[in-house]
């Protein structure tokens, strides 16, 4: 299941990052669920078109012992740690660790002048 925890659109430049505590709630309640943090960044870098980028983070934990209030802080961090680094290897255009799932047509300015 997908969800996300910010309960509606934000800007994804917008920080802190403020989740609801729903998902920490599911986590806590139900055994077995684990959450992954995956980040979507869009970028027009230097095209007319934009690029989304994704990457996946590593799962997070989930202690009985912790409060809602603070795996949803928890929670928050992880997303916010992805969304950073994707706009960190962007900024120094080190595309090393992306793999290409798909291609666009070209942009203008990709056609040879």
């Amino acid at each position: 299941m997908w969800i996300f925890p910010q309960g509606k659109e934000e800007h994804l430049e917008k920080r802190p990052l403020q989740f609801s505590d729903g998902p920490s709630f599911i986590m806590l309640k139900e055994k077995g669920v684990q959450a992954i943090p995956i980040a979507y960044y869009y970028s027009f870098r230097h095209d007319q078109r934009p690029e989304l980028f994704i990457k996946v983070g590593k799962r997070i934990e989930v202690n009985t012992e912790t409060s809602r209030s603070e795996l949803t802080h928890k929670l928050e961090q992880a997303v916010t740690t992805e969304l950073d680094s994707i706009k960190s290897k962007l900024v120094s255009e080190d595309f090393s660790t992306f793999d290409v799932f798909m291609t666009g047509r070209k942009t203008l300015s990709e056609w040879p002048t």
